[in-house]
């Protein structure tokens, strides 16, 4: 599990296979997103990128929370991608420590 405290708290959790892999994910935080399953279909993009590459995870990200249909109450307020990337990144090195543990 990852946290990333920007102006809202990002949280996240990836499980990687035996390539690096994100092979499972989750998003969850204290903002207001919308619509209600925005933070469900971002975990869902990030299932088959290279966890190691930033720039990949960062594109997944984006492609659904830049989206057109994606809205916050108060986005100057409002979470951003690199506060989602900055959680994802910190769950990544959660995963891959506990697997050289």
């Amino acid at each position: 599990m990852g946290a990333h405290k920007g102006r809202k708290l990002c949280q996240a959790g990836v499980a990687l296979d035996r390539g690096r892999t994100v092979a499972a994910a989750m998003m969850a935080g204290d903002m207001h997103v919308g619509p209600p399953d925005t933070m469900k279909r971002v975990a869902a993009s990030l299932v088959g990128a290279p966890a190691g590459n930033a720039t990949a995870l960062r594109q997944r990200i984006a492609g659904v929370f830049d989206g057109p249909d994606i809205h916050q109450p108060d986005a100057l307020m409002g979470v951003t991608t690199d506060d989602l990337l900055a959680a994802v990144e910190r769950a990544v090195a959660a995963a891959e420590a506990e697997t050289a543990g």
